[in-house]
Order: structure tokens, then C-alpha cells, then sequence
């Protein structure tokens, strides 16, 4: 549901504000300091993201699918299985 990805993508965004404290959250979630997020961890920050909004995370299960390859998309790829901050900062801002 593209209406609940752009949701989430300006919840995230206004959450941050900033693509330095973006790049902090990333690295706290970038557990082994790869620069990357696996799937799940790129899940658990959209889970932190969205979770005042009970709408949103009711229906993660079901648009995590498309949110996830629309990021994945933005480097050309698709159903990656790790995705990189510039990856993430150039869907987000």
C-alpha cells in the first residue's frame, strides 16, 4: 500500500529531521558495523518508527514486503537482502 509506505517514510523522516541523526540510529542498529541492515533490522527501525501509530503497525506484516523493495529499489536492485544508509537516506530525504 504506497499510501502507508509514504506514512511511514514521513513519520521516519520527521522523527530524524536530520540525515545525522539519522546516520546514529542506523549505526545503533548496524549491530556488526557492516554499514548495512539486514531485512530484519531495517524491519525493527520501522517498527520503532511507526509504533504511536497502532494503524501503521497493525498493517506492517502486510506492506513490509513493498516498503522494503521500494528501498531496495532506490539502488537498483530488489529484494536485497541487506540495505546500505546512502540506500535508506536517499529513499528517506
Amino acid at each position: 500500500d504506497h499510501t502507508a509506505i509514504e506514512t511511514v517514510r514521513l513519520l521516519l523522516k520527521t522523527k530524524v529531521q536530520s540525515i545525522n541523526k539519522f546516520s546514529a540510529i542506523f549505526k545503533k542498529m548496524d549491530k556488526d558495523g557492516k554499514g548495512t541492515l539486514s531485512r530484519k533490522e531495517f524491519k525493527r527501525l520501522i517498527q520503532l518508527t511507526v509504533k504511536s501509530n497502532k494503524e501503521l503497525v497493525d498493517g506492517l506484516d502486510v506492506y513490509f514486503e513493498a516498503l522494503w523493495v521500494e528501498v531496495c529499489t532506490k539502488k537498483g536492485g530488489g529484494g536485497e537482502v541487506e540495505v546500505g544508509l546512502e540506500t535508506v537516506a536517499s529513499w528517506l530525504f
